[in-house]
């Protein structure tokens, strides 16, 4: 049997450069406390909800600039060459794909006393499940059974009294993969406009367990701001919180801002958090950034301590920032750096969502990233953009960027008469160096009523068909203020289930309801098992990701038996790692603690019964690994 000896070399990691900033971000390093009337030691008793919520949206960037909603002319007239259209409505009344199908699935609580719904959802690896919209917060089991009878009161959750749960909004939950436990974040504002940023850790890994929580002013800059559109996010040691800030007096744009968080401090209960925040950031065209997304973690492998972040520039550009975050919260050379990735003109909409059955539309005449992950070297993000290949509907954007060549891939997914709106992605494949992504999705046109749908996007950049997880009943009519528009969220709820042997996904988003409310839905995404390739003829192995944190998958087929060794040398030609091991024939993969190298360019060789089958230039950045005792 032949065996391929490869022996180019690996991409090595490109620092991010700062392109456009005239203005260098600011870090500073700080603490929130611990207030001890936020300690819950189990969950108490729901409280009645009879207060009428509405979260009015503040003013965008340049929203007072009368050419805001024009830029839609800006938009290449010709088609995309790889932008998909589904022409056929029926699809729509779709149920499954031949990549996926929906599994367990339930419905959550109709949102009668607000609008909109901004819907989150985390599952652990032993499937407890946190699903949150404003003023509520449930819990749930892998078959998506609930675990108390009702959802909760957000405030009685929090257990805090201080707190008014007319004025919470913007719930977010995260699962932590490395140390098995949640963290949800709320925000909270009082009629004067002064805010809190709310952080919860949970003690154990059961949701129904003890929490401890911790305030952070809104206006985390000093000035007399408010915060609002939080997103968060997971490496090995800390929790990214980011945010916009918006003036108290006129609700106009102030500055967006980064929070590094040492998560440790949360999960072990001190008696403060420490953090460090960024402000006064520019975007890659020079502009004050504006609603910056992290990337979580869509995998298993390391993540950190440096990070990555992704934004727009409003109200159109063919630009998309990229940022780096260098080091962790307390490391004072850390930097932030940004670099700008071309794309094809994008835009605010022009218009807002039509409804089956009424004049009432759905705003959407915003722009942002709506959700980001990190994967085995690549940054997948996604947004919507009005185009003029299909008129005046809005398409959902999705993009993914190498990190180490600095290239990317883009496409656009939409469909004629169809507005669609607040996608959600995360890593879809039980194998960490596949890049497939689950994307979903809201909808809602002249011929239906807002629904929730989803499809699969393969390592070619081809999407399946879409599937429907819940049609639309009726359409939507709060009548706040008797405004023709109505509120249709931030954004929509994703998470992936780590520890599954197969492709496992839970999705949360909201629909219309009969009564003309917000119905919310929460449900199982589920695909066949990935496996490896299997060569007819030919032995193949790789490593991954690249570059490294801390550990290093070894894929491998091989067509019989053998002994395999793996051999690390450092820069010097010093071997500084080796490990032997018996291999079956088939598709197999082994992961490597490196732990204890230090950072920098390694050169990895595999060795088949004595002779050399794999060499390759990989890069290690170690520097700081997740502490073992968490």
């Amino acid at each position: 049997m032949l065996i391929q000896k490869i022996t180019c070399s690996f991409l090595v990691f490109v620092s991010l450069i700062s392109s456009a900033q005239n203005k260098k971000a600011m870090g500073h390093l700080s603490s929130a406390p611990l207030s001890s009337s936020c300690i819950v030691t189990n969950l108490p008793l729901d409280k009645p909800d009879t207060v009428f919520h509405q979260h009015k949206e503040p003013n965008e960037p340049n929203e007072k600039d009368t050419t805001f909603f024009k830029h839609k002319k800006y938009l290449p007239n010709n088609s995309w060459n790889n932008y998909y259209e589904n022409r056929n409505t029926s699809k729509l009344n779709k149920t499954n794909s031949d990549d996926f199908q929906i599994g367990a699935q339930k419905k959550y609580s109709i949102y009668y006393q607000g609008t909109p719904p901004d819907n989150t959802i985390a599952i652990s690896n032993d499937g407890k499940i946190i699903a949150s919209i404003n003023v509520k917060i449930g819990f749930y089991d892998s078959t998506a059974t609930r675990l108390i009878p009702n959802d909760r009161n957000i405030a009685a959750f929090i257990n805090d009294s201080t707190l008014n749960q007319a004025y919470i909004y913007d719930p977010r939950v995260i699962y932590d993969q490395k140390a098995d436990r949640f963290i949800y974040v709320v925000l909270s504002i009082d009629p004067a406009n002064t805010s809190k940023v709310i952080i919860g850790f949970s003690q154990t890994n059961d949701p129904l367990g003890s929490w401890k929580f911790y305030t952070l002013a809104g206006n985390i800059d000093g000035s007399k701001s408010w915060f609002d559109y939080p997103n968060i996010a997971l490496t090995d040691n800390e929790l990214i919180l980011t945010g916009n800030l918006y003036y108290s007096q006129n609700n106009d744009f102030n500055q967006a801002v980064i929070i590094q968080m040492n998560k440790i401090n949360g999960y072990s209960g001190a008696s403060s958090l420490k953090y460090k925040f960024w402000n006064n950031i520019y975007d890659a065209i020079g502009d004050k950034a504006f609603s910056i997304v992290p990337a979580d973690n869509g995998i298993k492998q390391s993540y950190g301590p440096n990070f990555y972040l992704v934004s727009l520039s409003l109200p159109s550009s063919n630009v998309v920032s990229v940022y780096e975050i260098s080091n962790l919260w307390n490391i004072s050379s850390s930097q932030l750096k940004v670099k700008s990735i071309n794309v094809d003109m994008y835009s605010v909409p022009n218009n807002d969502a039509s409804q089956k059955g009424t004049t009432k539309l759905l705003d959407i005449k915003r722009n942002r990233i709506r959700s980001a992950y990190y994967a085995n070297g690549f940054l997948h993000y996604t947004y919507i953009t009005p185009t003029n290949t299909i008129g005046e509907e809005t398409v959902i954007a999705y993009g993914r960027y190498d990190i180490a060549t600095s290239s990317v891939k883009q496409l656009y997914i939409g469909e004629t008469g169809i507005n669609f709106a607040f996608p959600a992605i995360m890593h879809f494949s039980n194998l960490d160096s596949k890049n497939t992504t689950l994307l979903t999705y809201l909808a809602s046109g002249r011929t239906i009523y807002p629904e929730i749908r989803c499809l699969s996007i393969n390592e070619n950049m081809q999407t399946s068909s879409s599937i429907q997880i819940k049609g639309g009943e009726n359409y939507v009519n709060y009548n706040f203020g008797g405004s023709n528009n109505e509120r249709w969220g931030d954004y929509t709820g994703i998470t992936r289930k780590y520890n599954s042997n197969f492709p496992e996904i839970w999705v949360f988003g909201c629909y219309g309801e009969t009564n003309n409310k917000w119905g919310n839905y929460l449900a199982q995404i589920l695909a066949i098992k990935d496996s490896l390739p299997q060569p007819q003829d030919e032995d193949r192995f790789y490593f991954s990701p690249n570059p490294t944190m801390r550990y290093l998958d070894f894929n491998v087929y091989t067509s019989d038996t053998s002994i395999f060794e793996i051999k690390i040398y450092n820069s010097k030609g010093q071997l500084v790692f080796k490990e032997k091991t018996l291999i079956p024939a088939g598709n197999h993969f082994k992961t490597y603690d490196l732990i204890g190298l230090s950072p920098g360019e390694y050169i990895i060789k595999a060795i088949k019964d004595e002779k050399v089958v794999y060499s390759r230039l990989c890069k290690q950045d170690l520097e700081h690994p997740y502490p073992s005792s968490v």
